[in-house]
């Protein structure tokens, strides 16, 4: 995914860097990804929210939107999901406007769960996947089919700089061109949602 692939790869960069003159490496506060989106919805995927809705039980839909639910470690508190404008500012360049993105929530589940594989990794010295049950090297992007501690330096020491840090946080948005556009976007979003919801506007 590449939401995933881009927070790996800022904390491959920070890493990169090298330690300074106390030893320790930058780590990743807060990731912020910016998407454009163009196009619409397909049917298919109103008719999967539809069906969530319908045959998902609420409390299974509130647990399953819970910071971290798929992660076996817990991090520090995310950005809220649900933020009206988002705002990036990018040195030499005018600030990104964005607004709540539709693959956000997922996305965010799934950067989550690697950023705790990869807390685990160093802890333990294996990637372990409590969803699946299998071992995985998730950063690698590949499977393996046996892991055992790490023993010499030189891997414990990959295993930690491959962490994001204690305080990593992540958050994504749809790009938008003015403060307006946001406003529009929003109120046609909250619009649709509160249509799909009312059981006699559903087909």
């Amino acid at each position: 995914m590449p939401s995933d692939a881009a927070v790996y790869l800022a904390n491959k960069t920070l890493k990169s860097i090298g330690p300074s003159t106390n030893g320790e490496y930058l780590n990743v506060d807060t990731s912020t990804s910016a998407f454009t989106f163009r196009g619409g919805v397909s049917g298919g995927s109103i008719a999967t929210f539809m069906a969530a809705m319908e045959s998902v039980p609420k409390h299974v839909r509130r647990e399953a939107g819970r910071p971290y639910i798929t992660s076996p470690i817990v991090g520090v508190p995310p950005p809220p999901t649900l933020q009206f404008l988002h705002r990036l500012f990018i040195p030499g360049m005018k600030p990104l406007l964005g607004a709540f993105f539709v693959m956000g929530p997922g996305n965010t589940a799934l950067v989550q769960r690697s950023y705790g594989l990869l807390e685990l990794h160093a802890k333990t010295g294996r990637l372990y996947d409590s969803i699946f049950n299998t071992v995985r090297f998730e950063s690698m992007f590949q499977t393996v089919q046996n892991s055992t501690p790490a023993s010499d330096l030189a891997t414990r020491k990959e295993a930690v700089l491959g962490c994001y840090g204690s305080k990593f946080k992540y958050t994504e948005f749809q790009v938008m061109s003015s403060i307006a556009s946001v406003v529009l976007y929003t109120a046609v979003m909250v619009f649709g949602v509160g249509m799909l919801l009312i059981s006699p506007v559903r087909p």
